[in-house]
């Protein structure tokens, strides 16, 4: 500051100085005084007509008026280095640029349905490091056998590696495979039960999302009856802790039946006891047929604020692959298609919250079939564990 004021004075005094001289120079350049000795020189101006002497007085009059500039300029300096120096502001983060192609919150559907198996924590911490966010990890459990020891075992483990739990209250096997009628009361009584002990848990709803049975499509039990179901679970969730949320209406989207049991579900007041859509989809990226009848269907019924999570997606790679989409792949195709969904629902399917890898691990029991080799981890009858391609590709995605 003190250096900048010192530099602003040395300018102002040139500036004089330049101005003096210019005057001088003009007054000798005057058509009555250019040519004539300085001894005897006269200058008029008007009808008075001066002397040297004269003229020495007005030059001694424009020295004074520029020393009392001076004069003037000095004490303004002066005051000026009193003063205190103003302070910068403190910088500003400039607002965060909007993202189109952000990518959905990453999670897994731990072990296909085989969950009987033992639980390996660095696995689930192999799985929590593939995101620097949130990582979400989906189980379930039906009122059938000790469901608060499943539940208790699993979801601290999946806590203790920093992941989420979305938690799935399934029907009984019974009611599921329609030996016997779903009772909707017994069902929402049992909702309420796994809220009130995750609660004691202490899964608070900032880790904790509940979803609906799976896949129901593929069985009996219709749309309205799910519905049902999910009017007489909500309030009593609700009741346990109001922030606590629940999604649902999964399909088996291979089933011909999917589009009118999902419609025959929303239509059942399916929204007006859920917080959002639970929805599978193995289709390649960029066919956008399903998530486009999904959508329709969440406009028709004013539920474009709900949460839809793709709790089910991925890519088997069995002994045999046939390259269809659910024929299997290789290792190499099953990374680069996990890859690209992901892209895609996040360059395009913005409305898209998390997308859930189908599965984190090959299913040992069922080599025979493509279901037991969905996992992005090799898994062997005796639970030894193996990264596939596709582990570090989706690890480079969420880290670059």
């Amino acid at each position: 500051m003190r250096a900048f004021v010192r530099e602003a004075f040395s300018v102002v005094l040139a500036v004089l100085a330049i101005a003096v001289v210019a005057s001088i120079a003009e007054f000798l350049s005057r058509p009555d005084v250019k040519g004539q000795g300085i001894k005897s020189l006269t200058y008029s101006k008007g009808s008075v007509v001066g002397t040297r002497a004269d003229t020495d007085v007005a030059l001694a009059a424009e020295r004074k008026a520029a020393d009392d500039e001076i004069t003037m300029l000095k004490a303004r300096i002066a005051e000026l280095e009193s003063e205190t120096p103003p302070v910068d502001p403190p910088p500003v983060d400039p607002p965060p640029v909007e993202n189109p192609d952000e990518l959905p919150v990453l999670g897994f559907s731990l072990n296909g349905e085989a969950l009987a198996g033992p639980i390996s924590s660095a696995h689930l911490r192999n799985l929590r490091a593939l995101s620097p966010g949130d990582v979400w990890a989906r189980v379930g459990f039906s009122s059938d056998g000790d469901w608060r020891a499943n539940v208790n075992k699993w979801t601290s483990a999946i806590r203790a590696a920093d992941m989420k739990v979305l938690l799935r209250a399934s029907f009984p096997g019974n009611q599921w495979n329609g030996q016997v009628p779903l009772n909707t009361t017994a069902y929402g009584q049992f909702v309420g039960e796994m809220a009130q002990y995750a609660k004691s848990l202490g899964l608070g709803p900032d880790v904790l999302v509940f979803e609906y049975p799976n896949e129901i499509n593929s069985t009996k039990i219709t749309g309205t009856q799910y519905a049902e179901a999910a009017k007489a679970a909500y309030p009593r969730l609700k009741f346990i802790d109001p922030n606590y949320k629940i999604i649902g209406a999964s399909e088996h989207v291979y089933l011909g039946n999917w589009k009118p049991w999902l419609a025959e579900c929303f239509n059942a007041g399916f929204f007006n006891a859920s917080d959002g859509v639970s929805f599978h989809n193995y289709d390649v990226a960029n066919d956008h047929q399903r998530y486009t009848y999904l959508r329709q269907l969440m406009v028709q019924h004013n539920a474009t604020s709900k949460m839809v999570w793709v709790s089910e997606f991925g890519v088997p790679t069995p002994p045999s692959p046939s390259g269809k989409p659910l024929g299997g792949q290789t290792p190499e195709n099953q990374a680069k298609l996990l890859v690209a969904n992901l892209q895609d629902m996040g360059a395009d399917l913005p409305w898209i919250d998390v997308a859930m890898v189908y599965a984190d691990l090959d299913i040992p029991s069922r080599p025979n079939t493509n279901e037991g080799w969905f996992g992005i981890y090799t898994n062997t009858s005796s639970w030894e564990k193996k990264a596939k391609l596709a582990v570090e590709a989706i690890r480079s995605l969420y880290h670059s």
